[in-house]
């Protein structure tokens, strides 16, 4: 079965086309590829309104929060103070996975230090020892 997109105008497969109505399976009248592009053109035109929503979605926080958070820290690490470390130079939201509730912003790499522990303070305590017994 084919479908002709309304943006580009060509005849594709109705599998080139998202469901619109799971319940009905109508699809989308603006083929697949179309829609990527579309959508990567309004993010890359509002990267900031872009940013705004995935903060909202992800940590319930505004880009106004987060620029705020960032220049109360200095634009720094909250635990090494490192302002990033070069391709990864944004902060990320660090968060209690359990609560939900938000911290303060970290390097990547700190960030993942607490991820890949479960923030697990006697674990981090023992990793301590661990390295000054092997200094």
């Amino acid at each position: 079965m084919e479908k002709t997109c309304t943006k580009c105008k060509e005849k594709k497969s109705i599998e080139d086309f998202y469901v619109r109505n799971k319940v009905s399976m109508i699809r989308q009248c603006v083929c697949k590829e179309c829609t990527k592009e579309r959508v990567k053109r309004r993010h890359q035109d509002n990267p900031d309104r872009t940013r705004n929503n995935d903060l909202k979605r992800n940590y319930g926080i505004s880009l106004e929060d987060h620029t705020a958070m960032f220049e109360s820290q200095g634009g720094r690490c909250a635990c090494c103070g490192k302002v990033g470390d070069g391709r990864w130079s944004k902060l990320c939201v660090d968060h209690c996975h359990s609560t939900g509730k938000i911290r303060d912003l970290l390097c990547r790499n700190c960030n993942m230090v607490l991820g890949q522990v479960g923030d697990n303070t006697n674990l981090l305590m023992s990793l301590i020892s661990y390295l000054q017994k092997h200094q």
